[in-house]
């Protein structure tokens, strides 16, 4: 299968740093046990665990990128997964797909296929799946699986020239990033019965300067689902995972930039049951990048 052209992708930043004090402790930890080795045998610098003495945390266990086929595959979706080990202790996971070209939807859970969380995609764009462990299937240290379904073949690899059209994580997360909007916002959704539903709603203002904004939705009691209208639409952007746990939505900067200084209509719903939340909204300030013309 072959592929367009696109413009080129921008590259992820890496998140891990080294610290030089951690290097310099190394090594003076070794310096002084071979100076002073006759006079502290058996009580000197321990090397087993690293110079801090800690094991230091993985945060990165998965990183993927392909790219997709021209077309939509005739009668069935491309599908394609990846087993994942959590590392025990972990009290966040992030799953993160970048979008550049195409469609895709992120799907996460304990079993191959995975059906417990979902993040769904409307062309490019970001989907984002948190769990932690007061999560309806809360993360632990066992066996993960992460699966990507198109209406376009999915590649694994891309042609040598090509930058990706996808690209793949999952980490140990520190939850909501950028610059908090609000305080978050806590209450309870109403349950919603047939012919009955009167949603929770909250409207936020887009700042002027995000360049991108990110919204979780975290259901500490019972199971409410976030959807974001843009305009007309009053589900530009959903989230319906089950359970307590995080519904998380990204306004990307396709999306954020042309909404600067408008307002966004948030809607949580509720089923059977009312359901206590937290709502936090975070943005990430900036300017768009300028596309240069072609040659």
């Amino acid at each position: 299968m072959k592929r367009m052209k696109k413009p080129p992708a921008c590259d992820l930043n890496p998140d891990g740093n080294i610290r030089m004090r951690d290097i310099f402790r190394g090594k003076a930890c070794k310096m002084l046990a071979i100076l002073l080795l006759p006079l502290v045998f058996g009580t000197g610098c321990s090397m087993d665990k690293g110079s801090s003495g800690d094991i230091p945390p993985v945060r990165v266990v998965l990183e993927a990128s392909g790219c997709l086929a021209d077309g939509p595959e005739q009668g069935e979706l491309g599908t394609i997964s990846f087993p994942v080990t959590i590392p025990f202790g972990l009290p966040l996971m992030e799953a993160r797909l970048e979008v550049f070209r195409g469609e895709m939807d992120l799907v996460l859970g304990t079993e191959d296929p995975p059906s417990d969380y979902f993040g769904f995609g409307r062309g490019p764009g970001t989907q984002k799946i948190l769990v932690g462990t007061g999560s309806r299937e809360p993360v632990m240290g066992r066996p993960w699986y992460v699966q990507l379904v198109s209406p376009f073949g999915i590649l694994e690899e891309c042609e040598e020239e090509d930058d990706p059209d996808w690209r793949l994580s999952v980490r140990r997360s520190a939850g909501i990033a950028g610059r908090v909007l609000f305080e978050p916002a806590e209450g309870q959704v109403p349950a919603c019965t047939p012919g009955n539903c009167v949603p929770e709603s909250i409207t936020i203002d887009v700042p002027e300067d995000a360049l991108s904004m990110e919204l979780v939705l975290e259901s500490l009691e019972g199971d409410a689902d976030l959807f974001v209208g843009i305009g007309p639409e009053r589900e530009s952007l959903v989230s319906l995972n089950p359970g307590t746990g995080y519904d998380v939505l990204v306004l990307d900067p396709e999306r954020c930039v042309p909404l600067r200084g408008r307002s966004l209509t948030v809607l949580m719903e509720s089923w059977q049951y009312p359901t206590v939340y937290r709502l936090s909204v975070a943005y990430i300030a900036g300017e768009p990048e300028e596309e240069e013309p072609p040659p």
